[in-house]
């Protein structure tokens, strides 16, 4: 019934197993599904920042360059307001280098501003050319605003999905979270199952100890039975073993007094013959005689009648005590019939209890073997309880580990998510700054065109 209710338990635990394993491997395939989700996440995220930050670049040496371009109409301005003086300084001139380096449309306009250094009186020509150029710069400029006005739509696009996927995660960490206090749960289910089991096994083992003892106190109370009863018997063989002696002495001395009583009786017969013999020989002397014995007749036949009396008396006698021995010898007879009949009753009883406590002793050696295999079994039962109590600490260590691993695996997702989060509130950081800097250009570029405005308006010829 141990065993049943064990490997009953046993196929429950494996089976528990098994659902929290499918479940670990589920988690686990959701985990690895969201790490990849959140690698292309992170590579779109990577890929947006580059390209932020080189259109970042590019409006800030666009910036540069305007204000290069600022620099050099101020420049021209003061040339044509003072001829003789010195056109470039040494750091004009550097800027105008740096200025024609990168962009040939710069090294251009930085020639013909040599160009104007060199002659003075296309000034007019030289400015047209430059607010051409600056129209150009502005519709370019505008282009770039334009841009700027997609990205900042596809950022904020990038912006709603990254949301999106933020509230899917913690979705699905809220979901993770449920199936880890489930299987939290199973687990605990499973060591209370286990306690359970020990507490079962604990009792099973107390009490087939107590079973044990019963049935050992059982086999020390039949033991002390059968030595009381084995003693009785012994007793009881040495008492019939000396009745009988007794009885066999008694009939030797009664078949010796009956063989005396018989040579007695014999005896009485010789003398009764003898008597009859000399009765003949004295009738026969008396017949022969009977006249010379008239006088002693009546003194014989008076003997004879006493003898007579006498044989009779003795025949009597005899036979009284002939009746009287055989009535003994009956009675020893019936005596002894019924003491061995007693005895055989007694003897009967013995071989009775000789075989009951055969069978007791049968009985106690199966008990004995029964209790042998019961140890055994219990030692069976112990060795495949403490392995399956081991390979539950084995697997519930596994399980523990997988569960740990588990749980590392959503902390990790859960400072991912924070650094997600981070890095969504530095880019809504940064997109406030460019829309700072985007309006800032603009706000430059109202004020050179206010001041090309200006200077059209001081330099109408």
């Amino acid at each position: 019934m141990h065993t049943k209710a064990l490997e009953y338990q046993k196929a429950i635990l494996q089976e528990e197993v098994g659902s929290l394993q499918t479940q670990l491997e589920k988690v686990s395939g959701k985990l690895s599904s969201q790490e990849e989700s959140y690698q292309q996440l992170k590579q779109a995220w990577d890929m947006a920042n580059q390209h932020f930050i080189v259109a970042q670049d590019k409006l800030h040496q666009k910036m540069y360059f305007m204000e290069q371009k600022q620099q050099l109409l101020q420049q021209q301005k003061n040339l044509s307001g003072s001829p003789n003086t010195n056109l470039f300084p040494l750091e004009d001139r550097s800027v105008a280098h740096s200025i024609r380096q990168p962009i040939k449309d710069l090294s251009a306009r930085s020639h013909s501003c040599s160009d104007i250094r060199e002659s003075g009186g296309s000034s007019q020509l030289h400015t047209a050319a430059l607010e051409s150029e600056l129209k150009r710069v502005r519709e370019r400029l505008e282009q770039r605003n334009a841009t700027c006005e997609s990205y900042e739509a596809q950022l904020q696009r990038v912006q709603e999905q990254m949301l999106e996927e933020l509230d899917e995660k913690d979705q699905e960490l809220v979901r993770l979270r449920e199936e880890c206090s489930k299987a939290r749960a199973g687990v605990s289910r499973e060591r209370k199952a286990k306690e359970e089991l020990r507490r079962n096994m604990e009792q099973a083992c107390e009490q087939f100890k107590a079973q044990v003892e019963g049935f050992q106190s059982g086999l020390h109370a039949e033991q002390s039975k059968l030595k009381s009863l084995r003693e009785q018997y012994t007793q009881s063989k040495h008492e019939a073993q000396r009745d009988l002696a007794r009885f066999s002495d008694e009939r030797v001395s009664l078949f010796s007094q009956i063989s005396s009583a018989q040579e007695e009786y014999d005896c009485l017969k010789v003398v009764q013959a003898e008597e009859k013999e000399r009765y003949l020989e004295g009738l026969r002397a008396v017949s022969q005689e009977r006249t010379m014995a008239e006088d002693n007749v009546a003194a014989l036949q008076v003997r004879l009648t006493e003898v007579e009396r006498e044989k009779q008396s003795v025949e009597e006698e005899l036979g009284a005590k002939l009746d009287q021995l055989r009535e003994q010898l009956k009675l020893r007879d019936r005596e002894r019939e019924w003491q061995e009949s007693n005895l055989n009753v007694q003897l009967e009883a013995a071989r009775r209890q000789i075989a009951a406590l055969e069978l007791v002793k049968a009985e106690l050696e199966q008990e004995h073997k029964m209790k042998e295999q019961a140890v055994a079994a219990r030692s069976d039962v112990e060795e495949k309880s403490r392995s399956f109590i081991a390979e539950q600490h084995q697997r519930l260590e596994v399980e523990a580990a997988a569960r740990h691993g588990a749980e590392q695996q959503v902390r990790e997702l859960q400072r991912q998510v924070a650094s997600l989060r981070s890095q969504l509130n530095t880019s809504q950081e940064n997109q406030k700054d460019f829309v700072e800097l985007s309006q800032a250009l603009q706000m430059k570029l109202a004020k050179i065109e206010e001041e090309q405005k200006l200077n059209t308006a001081s330099n109408p010829s």
